[in-house]
Parts: C-alpha cells; sequence; structure tokens
C-alpha cells in the first residue's frame, strides 16, 4: 500500500490478512498511514510527512508485563499501567522506518524572537490517527474543524532531545520525555493540521539514525485508545537510501531486522527487542549471520556524514519581527498562544481585526 516493506504479525492471534491493513489519508495527493507520524510543521513540500517505507505492526502481548521489558526508559512502567487498563483491541503496537524529514526552519516564534532559524526539529503528528476516516468527514464537510487534545510522550531515546518545554500553553510544548502530557490537535481549512506543537530535536552532527518510542492516547468514540510506536528516523537522504536499497532486497522479517542492524547498530538492536515477546530469540538467531554478512559488504562503501545544521541566523530580531513576514493568520494565532494567549479563537479575530499584526493584537489584547 505504501511501498518499501509491510508486515503484521498481529494476523495470528486475531486474523489481520498480511500484508498488514491500516486505514490511510489521501487528501493531499499520496496515501498516509494513520498512525502517529513524523512530519515538518511548516514545510513547503507536498508531502511534508516522512511517510515509513518499513511498517510492522506487533501484537499486543498476552502478558502485558512484557510490555515493561520492551523500552528502556525509567518513565515507562508507569505507562504500562496506563496501558494495562486498556482492552487489546484499543492498543496498537508499530515499528515505523520512516524516510528522511524534508527539513524547514521550525515555525515556533521563539526562534523568530531570537533572530534565528532551528532546521534540526521535527513534529509528532496525531491528525490522521484520531480521526481514521479523516478523507470521508472532509468530503462530506470540507470546512470540519476539530479542535481536541491527546496525551503523548516519548520514551527509550536516542539521538534526539527536548526542545520548547518552557512555553506558557502547556498544550503548544514539544514532546515530553518520560512522561505523557496534554497536547492540542487542531485539523482545520479543508484538512490543514495545527498547531506547531509535539516536537523535538534530532541531534545535529552526531549520527546517522534517531529513533524513539512515542505513546499516545486519545478518547474514542468507544472509550480511549493507544498506539505505541517506535519511530526510526534517517537523518539524511544518503542515509535513507542506502538502507532502502537494502529494503528493496529484503524478502523476510529477518532480512529487513538485519539491513537495519548493519546501517545503525542501536536502531536495530531497538528493533528486535520491541519483536522479542512477538518472535522470540528464533529472530535474533536468524538476523545475526546476515548483519554480519551485510555490515561487511557495507564496509566496503564510502561512509556517510551525518547532518549537521547549517548556521542560519536572520540577524537581531526585536520581538514581533519575524511574525510580519508570515500572515498565515491560523499559525499566527497558534504562536500567540506560545506566549500565553491560550484562546485560539479569540487570537484568530483579533489578529483579523489587526491585519496580522501580532504586535498590535498583543497590545489590543493585554497582558497574557
Amino acid at each position: 500500500m505504501f511501498g518499501g516493506f509491510e508486515l503484521s504479525l498481529r494476523r495470528h492471534t486475531e486474523g489481520y490478512p498480511d500484508p498488514l491493513t491500516v486505514a490511510r489519508f489521501t487528501s493531499w495527493g499520496s496515501p498516509l498511514p494513520c498512525l502517529p507520524m513524523i512530519w515538518v510543521y511548516g514545510s513547503p513540500v507536498a508531502m511534508p510527512m516522512a511517510v515509513p517505507n518499513v511498517m510492522i505492526e506487533l501484537p499486543v502481548p498476552d502478558n502485558r508485563a512484557l510490555l515493561r521489558k520492551q523500552v528502556n526508559d525509567t518513565g515507562w512502567s508507569a505507562v504500562v499501567d496506563v496501558l494495562s487498563e486498556l482492552a487489546d483491541q484499543a492498543i496498537e503496537l508499530w515499528a515505523l522506518v520512516h524516510t528522511a524529514p524534508s527539513r524547514a526552519p521550525c515555525q515556533k516564534a521563539s526562534h523568530d524572537m531570537a533572530g534565528e532559524q532551528s532546521l534540526d526539529e521535527v513534529n509528532l503528528a496525531h491528525h490522521v490517527w484520531i480521526r481514521p476516516d479523516l478523507d470521508i468527514a472532509l468530503a462530506a464537510e470540507p470546512n470540519l474543524s476539530i479542535v481536541t487534545s491527546i496525551r503523548t510522550g516519548i520514551f527509550g531515546a536516542t539521538g534526539v532531545e527536548p526542545i520548547h518545554q518552557d512555553l506558557a500553553c502547556v498544550k503548544s510544548r514539544g514532546l515530553p520525555f518520560g512522561m505523557l502530557d496534554q497536547r492540542e490537535v487542531i485539523i482545520h481549512d479543508t484538512g490543514r493540521f495545527s498547531p506547531c506543537n509535539n516536537m523535538l530535536r534530532l541531534e545535529s552532527g552526531k549520527q546517522l539514525w534517531h529513533h524513539f518510542f512515542s505513546c499516545s492516547i486519545c478518547d474514542g468514540a468507544s472509550g480511549p485508545r493507544a498506539a505505541v510506536v517506535l519511530h526510526i528516523i534517517p537523518g539524511t537522504k544518503e542515509v535513507e537510501h542506502r538502507f532502502g536499497d537494502l529494503v528493496q532486497a529484503s524478502q523476510t522479517l529477518a532480512d529487513v531486522c538485519a539491513a537495519l542492524a548493519a546501517v545503525d547498530e542501536a536502531s536495530g538492536r531497538a528493533l528486535l527487542t520491541f519483536l522479542l515477546p512477538a518472535c522470540g530469540q528464533a529472530l535474533s538467531a536468524a538476523v545475526a549471520p546476515r548483519q554480519a554478512r551485510l555490515s561487511s559488504e557495507l564496509s566496503q562503501l564510502p561512509a556517510l556524514d551525518p547532518w549537521r545544521s547549517p548556521s542560519v541566523a536572520a540577524g537581531t530580531a526585536r520581538p514581533g519581527a519575524g511574525f510580519e513576514a508570515e500572515k498565515d493568520l491560523l499559525a499566527l494565532a497558534s504562536r500567540m498562544m506560545e506566549l500565553g494567549y491560550a484562546n485560539f479563537d479569540l487570537n484568530l479575530e483579533v489578529l483579523q481585526m489587526t491585519g496580522g499584526d501580532v504586535e498590535e493584537a498583543v497590545a489590543f489584547l493585554g497582558v497574557a
């Protein structure tokens, strides 16, 4: 459906077909799996999502205690306690190896005010996950507006860092690490996604690959549901393509795991640990010789460089200067929320009055 390698291990206990079945969102022109997805808010490309080229759906362990061993993070145990209260059918477990993100400047106001640009940040979008029927809903009501919130958090992170944790509006902050916290999700104007939140920083100049687990919980029509996703992200297109060539030649799950371990041992180990309750030690035994062979072959190729953030500065900026170049009122209203003006609709109304002038809007509203 999406290209690359797709497999559902859940079929053994729940009759799922192979390849996997997952809802998709197509209103942006290309199919997008309805899962928590990596993207870059504000990216100018047609598909700003880092669509995965490997998708593996895992079964929920009968013994929930096994979940505690799948993620190495001190805060994970408390999350497993929360998941233990949910029925199996309300929990999704996924491993996704993404394509490299299309980097673009982070849209947070703090960068504008500092006169800088940040190209190291990506966002975690929940919009199509909370509404797997979003295509149908938008066809019936193009101006559909949804404002809600989810609980989410990052665990077992390697090569990523928290960012934007000190904003006055909690729901507009970056992703919380080691815990679950509320974050806002907005769908508006024929399928646009807001706000600019749920970001984390990919470490620059250090690693070719980055990985982490996200846990997200939302309220569905039949009660709460959760998604636990291992996100594995290549830092550059060159890194993505080297792994992609190996995936194209893969025929089994062991082949894919060996390919990942050969290009990045840490990410490969995280994937194998996540798969262990479903596949057992037999998978590790099958991966080892394949990994050794691929590692030997890759050692003959030129070494790849990690992403390094260019030194980009916009000069000294006075507060609000960065806003003036952008007249997207919805984005500006979201940015004002970061400054403590928590009423999105009121922000939008005042911005419409001021023609998108944030300084005038702030002056009109007074001290946040």
